[in-house]
């Protein structure tokens, strides 16, 4: 219930959003603007898939290896810096440092019900081993932290990235819906933008 409430809050910096909200104002049918944003989506605009991929690969090398939790971002942030890619989960272009609002108001939720699992706490080991790496904060964002929980409960992640996209669809129905009562019929992007 907490992780399909989550992503509730999209604004137009959110290709799904800005997808919907055009759509909507050409068919002016919530349905088809829903299913555009829905299309809109995927693994760069907040799919926990990855993260969820990186956290059970990294959860099996600890059991299997005996890791600790420090050992396993240790070998997480090692490898993602080696290869000079992003690790999932982690970053944010809006909310810099600490922990996206949405993602700490899911941790709170989550810790509140006593869920805090292994996933979890593996997801904040290796966002404190990218600080310590770096030396600076970064964020962790909502996508990781739904990842980090649906991997404690035991989802797989082509399942979970179906779901989330459910998840965003209560912002989309939204901007639907908004789109079509008090927006201007077939938005046309400015020449400045074009």
């Amino acid at each position: 219930d907490v992780l399909l409430r989550s992503g509730m809050d999209q604004q137009l910096i959110s290709s799904a959003a800005s997808a919907t909200r055009f759509a909507a104002s050409a068919s002016r049918n919530p349905v088809s603007a829903v299913a555009a944003g829905m299309l809109a989506t995927g693994v760069v605009t907040g799919s926990p898939r990855p993260a969820m991929e990186m956290l059970y690969e990294a959860s099996e090398r600890m059991t299997a290896a005996g890791l600790s939790l420090a050992e396993a971002a240790r070998y997480v942030v090692a490898g993602y810096r080696a290869r000079k890619e992003l690790i999932p989960g982690l970053g944010h272009p809006t909310h810099r440092g600490g922990i996206e609002p949405r993602a700490e108001a899911v941790r709170r939720a989550v810790t509140a019900k006593g869920g805090w699992g292994q996933h979890c706490q593996l997801l904040d080991a290796i966002h404190a081993e990218l600080e310590q790496a770096l030396g600076r904060s970064v964020t962790i964002n909502l996508a990781g932290m739904i990842a980090a929980v649906y991997c404690d409960l035991d989802f797989g992640p082509l399942v979970a990235e179906g779901v989330s996209a459910l998840e965003y669809g209560w912002a989309l129905i939204a901007h639907a819906v908004e789109e079509i009562r008090e927006g201007v019929p077939l938005r046309i992007i400015p020449d400045a933008l074009g």
